[in-house]
């Protein structure tokens, strides 16, 4: 439960952020965030008055894919199959086995409040991963493509971005 001070800091903070996109009046506003479990109603006011007080378009993210372990550390057990096939070392069946599969079923339930609401939304899960099963952990180069469980490399964002254009509708 948040404090009373918490609550106060945060309504504070919310009216400057509504004040500048008022003023900015940006094109696109885009909401990116990992929502823990009990703060996604409260999520979804936010974006709500967000949404009412600009007149841009409003693009929702889903959390981001994730794993229960660093990237890296899994990159090193796929270098240690001798069936991992370089330059594209994506061993489905190991990677899978990593993936946080929770925060998948959490990305699609918000998806289905986000549409109801009138949101674009991107699930990033289906930008990033190859399938319902398969994300990479490398580029095609061999780059990997996040630092730990689920911060992105330089390599890893330039692969999202060029994934992620053929999702944006604007």
């Amino acid at each position: 439960m948040k404090s009373e001070r918490d609550v106060l800091k945060c309504a504070t903070k919310m009216k400057s952020v509504l004040t500048k996109l008022k003023a900015a009046q940006p094109e696109v506003v885009l909401i990116s965030t990992y929502w823990k479990k009990n703060e996604e109603a409260e999520a979804f006011e936010v974006i709500d008055e967000i949404r009412d007080t600009i007149s841009s378009d409003l693009v929702v993210f889903s959390p981001p894919v994730f794993y229960s372990q660093s990237v890296p550390s899994i990159a090193l057990k796929l270098l240690d199959d001798e069936s991992v096939d370089f330059p594209n070392p994506n061993n489905e069946s190991l990677v899978n086995d990593f993936l946080h599969h929770k925060v998948k079923a959490r990305a699609e339930m918000l998806e289905r409040h986000a549409i109801s609401r009138g949101y674009q939304y991107i699930n990033r899960w289906d930008v990033f991963c190859f399938n319902d099963k398969s994300c990479p952990v490398f580029t095609e180069n061999g780059g990997l493509l996040k630092g730990d469980k689920f911060h992105m490399t330089l390599d890893g964002a330039e692969y999202f971005g060029e994934r992620l254009k053929s999702y944006l509708e604007f």
